[in-house]
C-alpha cells in the first residue's frame, strides 16, 4: 500500500501529493545530458524524471543559458542541439527572469561562497521553489537568501514523499 492509503470501507484510496516548485541547478542537468547511457543512465537523469513526473522543474532563461555556454566549450561531450533537447527534456517551457541583477547586487541578498552560483539561487528565489537540486558542495556551506531546501541528487532520488522520509532502497 505505498501508493494508497486504506480507506473506510476497505478499499484503496490514492495519496494525493501536492507537486513542488523544484529548481534544478545547470550542474545536473549537464550531467544527463552527458549521460548517454539512457533514460535511466545516469542519478542525474533519475532527478530530471523524478522532478518532471512527481513534481514542478522551474528551469529558467539563466539556467538554460548555463547549460548552452557548457555545450558551446571546445571539446564538449555534447553538442548545443544535444544540450537543447535535455532543457526541453527537463520542460518545454523555460521561464524569463532577463534581466539578471549584476552579482554584486545580487550579493546584497544571496550568501554562497562561489558568486557563479548566484544565478541559480536567484532563479530558485524567483520562481519560489520549495527545493534546489544539486551536485555542488558549495550550496551545502551556509547558504543564506532563500526559503528552499538544498538537496543533492541521491537525497532527491531517496526520497520517498508518501512517508516524508527517505527510501533506502
Amino acid at each position: 500500500m505505498a501508493n494508497g492509503v486504506q480507506n473506510g470501507g476497505g478499499g484503496l484510496a490514492e495519496v494525493s501529493l501536492t507537486k513542488r516548485k523544484i529548481t534544478i541547478d545547470s550542474n545536473v542537468i549537464i550531467a544527463a545530458a552527458f549521460s548517454k547511457g539512457g533514460p535511466d543512465g545516469s542519478t542525474a537523469q533519475r532527478v530530471i524524471i523524478k522532478c518532471k513526473t512527481q513534481d514542478l522543474p522551474m528551469l529558467t532563461d539563466v539556467i538554460a543559458d548555463e547549460c548552452l555556454k557548457r555545450a558551446r566549450r571546445p571539446k564538449s561531450r555534447v553538442t548545443i542541439s544535444e544540450m537543447r533537447a535535455k532543457l526541453n527534456d527537463v520542460s518545454s517551457e523555460i521561464i524569463n527572469l532577463k534581466p539578471v541583477p549584476s552579482a554584486g547586487e545580487l550579493k546584497k541578498i544571496y550568501k554562497i561562497r562561489d558568486i557563479h552560483d548566484l544565478k541559480i539561487l536567484y532563479s530558485a528565489d524567483k520562481t519560489y521553489s520549495e527545493i534546489v537540486i544539486t551536485q555542488d558542495k558549495d550550496f551545502f556551506e551556509g547558504v543564506e537568501g532563500i526559503n528552499a531546501r538544498i538537496m543533492d541528487i541521491y537525497e532527491y532520488i531517496k526520497e520517498d514523499r508518501t512517508c516524508g522520509k527517505s527510501n533506502e532502497n
